[in-house]
């Protein structure tokens, strides 16, 4: 993919964090494309070294059509830095508007048209990530701590158990139906649970 840089446009480097048996080919595509200098190829990265690397980048581009969960997507949000990943498999699930960029899938042209588009415009205004930067850290902080997941939880189980009419459905993405939370449960110790001959508390 290339990009033609316009005059007064921000220089768009690309960080290709990792390692793999596609390396060679990539290499010799960079070289044909003339981007080498624009586009490092950092190889495999310890992960105690991996936060601070994620956390300078401006956005995390993640177009992949073979990823069904989405935990580097997750991970980027958490450090406040924006996802542009496609309408496909687990990602898109994870980016509601206005915490990053999803893509449409069409076909591998239109994927690439798409991409280019985007990345043109945000290395012509890169301040636009900032906003989305924060947005993305403040849904991961909302909806995916484990302190976020043991409410939802405790709201299933209020619903199982008859304590509230209203069934928890957060949307999807998740946040983007605030309102299936019920504000009316009055909160009570809960009964023991059994769930196949365990008991879960």
């Amino acid at each position: 993919m290339s990009l033609e840089m316009k005059p007064g446009m921000t220089t768009l480097e690309l960080d290709l964090i990792g390692d793999g048996p596609e390396r060679g080919r990539l290499e010799a595509l960079l070289g044909l494309e003339g981007i080498a200098d624009l586009v490092p190829l950092t190889g495999w990265i310890d992960h105690g070294v991996l936060q601070p690397r994620l956390r300078r980048a401006d956005a995390l581009a993640f177009p992949s059509i073979r990823e069904f969960g989405g935990g580097a997507v997750l991970e980027a949000m958490a450090l406040g830095v924006p996802p542009l990943v496609l309408d496909h498999g687990g990602p898109p699930e994870l980016v509601p508007p206005g915490t990053g960029h999803v893509l449409p899938l069409v076909s591998r042209a239109q994927v690439i048209r798409d991409l280019q588009g985007l990345l043109r415009s945000l290395a012509a205004d890169p301040d636009s990530l900032a906003g989305m930067g924060r947005a993305a850290q403040e849904h991961i902080r909302k909806y995916f701590t484990w302190e976020a997941k043991a409410a939802q939880i405790l709201e299933i189980y209020r619903w199982v158990l008859g304590e509230t009419t209203v069934k928890p459905d957060w949307g999807v993405p998740l946040g983007t139906k605030v309102e299936a939370v019920s504000p009316n449960i009055t909160p009570r110790p809960m009964r023991p649970v059994l769930c196949g001959g365990a008991r879960l508390f």
